[in-house]
Formats: structure tokens, sequence, C-alpha cells
């Protein structure tokens, strides 16, 4: 296991030995035959592997206590890394996630993120948020997002609510909720040093969404995506130091924007989780900015959860 006190740290959770498909809130999920949790749970530690090889830690939170949570191990959604605007304090604001079934999961998570040393922020009780699934980090910028349609999940609204705890600027973007269903599905970003590469499928943006877009993250390359070529998930590419986890069968411009950067690319099918779930690495996991190796509980280690099964 790395264990720099640089290696980034990632949330994740396992699919329960009960999973399966039960909300079908997204357009992959809506039709699927759901897979057996074994198959899930090989996804998930696919992912988890080769987190660990390219040089992150994971934390895991192992949910023995509440049986009906299979949304769980779509962490993307389980909040957002961020700062108090006063003291400066590390925070974990809390999701108010939209399907009914995945609706408990804060009482699962704020404990666990609280044992990383985070304080937990609740937002109003009327307010939908769905953490990292709409809070793309673009080097160190912020693009908010929120749909309006029949896949919406994140409130439009709710990004004027958390911008004050996002410790660098940002902007809110609306997009077309059909096929999309978070901002992870049609806009990625990765970097090297100052090089940054983004790619967004302009289709999904409202309004003057793709101008604003480009305005914000001026000096970044910008990739352009077809509606198709989100339907790979190639913006759900998990940047872990110098290498992406991707899914199978992104477009070749976008791998070949990646190696520009002079990142590695790992190829990860994960046809559970994520052709029949509906995430792929990003949304499987969430990005603790602040949190350090050394804040990562023995017991919350990726080893030690092998160990427990």
């Amino acid at each position: 296991m790395p264990t720099g006190s640089n290696a980034p740290v990632f949330l994740v959770s396992p699919p329960r030995p009960d999973w399966t498909i039960r909300g079908r809130a997204n357009v992959f999920a809506k039709d699927a035959e759901a897979p057996p949790a074994a198959a899930a749970r090989a996804d998930w530690v696919a992912v988890c592997d080769a987190i660990e090889a390219a040089g992150g830690v994971c934390a895991v939170v192992d949910n023995a206590v509440e049986p009906g949570l299979t949304g769980l191990p779509y962490t993307a959604e389980a909040g957002l890394c961020g700062r108090d605007p006063d003291t400066g304090d590390r925070v974990f604001v809390l999701p108010n996630l939209t399907p009914p079934h995945r609706q408990a999961e804060p009482g699962v998570i704020g404990p666990a993120v609280r044992r990383l040393g985070l304080q937990t922020v609740d937002l109003p009780d009327d307010l939908r948020f769905e953490g990292q699934g709409d809070v793309i980090k673009v080097g160190e910028r912020f693009v908010c997002t929120a749909g309006v349609g029949p896949w919406a999940r994140t409130s439009v609204d709710a990004p004027d609510v958390i911008v004050d705890l996002l410790p660098g600027p940002w902007l809110k973007l609306v997009f077309h909720a059909d096929p999309w269903f978070h901002g992870n599905t049609f806009l990625g970003a990765w970097s090297k040093g100052r090089d940054v590469v983004v790619a967004v499928c302009d289709e999904a943006l409202r309004d003057d969404g793709p101008a604003l877009l480009r305005a914000f993250v001026d000096g970044a390359r910008v990739v352009p995506l077809s509606k198709a070529d989100t339907l790979t998930y190639a913006t759900n590419a998990l940047q872990v130091q110098d290498t992406v986890l991707a899914p199978a069968g992104v477009p070749d411009v976008v791998v070949d924007a990646w190696r520009g950067l002079g990142l590695t690319v790992r190829f990860l099918e994960l046809p559970a989780l994520f052709k029949k779930g509906g995430g792929a690495a990003v949304c499987l996991t969430n990005r603790l900015d602040g949190v350090g190796v050394d804040d990562v509980p023995d017991d919350m280690r990726l080893s030690a959860w092998k160990g427990r099964q």
C-alpha cells in the first residue's frame, strides 16, 4: 500500500453481499437486469486495487447496518469536501439525495467522514444535492452543475448554497437532465502540473453554458464530446496521481489527450457497477481533498476490509 503523505485519499463503500439494483434512477440502470452481488463486489475491488496500485489510498465505509442502501457504492454522491469560510477548517457537506432508496445514506457517511477528521455540514432538507457527482474540479477551480429534466438529481439552487464552502473559484452550469443525470456524466477534467484537459459535451449544457465554461477554464485544452461519446463515460475516468482509470471504449481523442498530459491510462471494464449500475470509477469514489493518509484509521483501510471478508 502507498504510504506517502501526499497520496490522494478516496472514500469508497463496497456493495453488500445482498447488493442489487434498486432505484434505477439513471439511464443505464433503468432497464438493466440486476447482476449478481458477487459481480458487483468484484468490480468494486478492481477499482480499489487500481486506485492503490496507482498511488492512492482507499478509506472504506463498510456498511454493515443498513441493508437497503444499495446506492452507497456510488460514493461520488456521498458529499463534498470543502472549507469553512470563517475558520478555514476542513468540512464535508453531506448530501440530500434524490432517489428515495438513497436518502438514509448520510446516516452512514457522516460518522465515517468524522472519523477522518472532517466536520460535517447539513443542508436544508428541501435542497437536493448529490456531492461530487455535480461538483467537478478543474485544476483548482470548481464547476457546479444542476440538471433540469426527467433525470434531474441536484436542485438548480443547490450550487448557490454550497459555493461558499468551495476553496477556489467556481462556476454554475445548468444542464439537460436527459440522458445526463450528473455533471460528471458529460464533463470531466484531468491535469498534470499546470496543464489541464477538459472534456465536455456542449449538447448537455443549457443556454450559454458552453461559452461560460470555456471562459472559466481559459488556458485548458477543451476536448468536445458528442452525446454518444458521453455514454462511454469518458468523463467518468478517475485520475489517481499520474494514472487515469478509464472505462473501456472511450473515444481515442480523449485517450490521446490524457496521454498528451503524460498520464498512464488503465482501462477497467466494470460490467456490473458501470454497464448495468450506471457508474464508472469517478462515480464509485469520493476524492477527499485535504485528508491525509495518516488520517485514515487502520480499520478503514482497504487491506483491513479484505481481511474481514
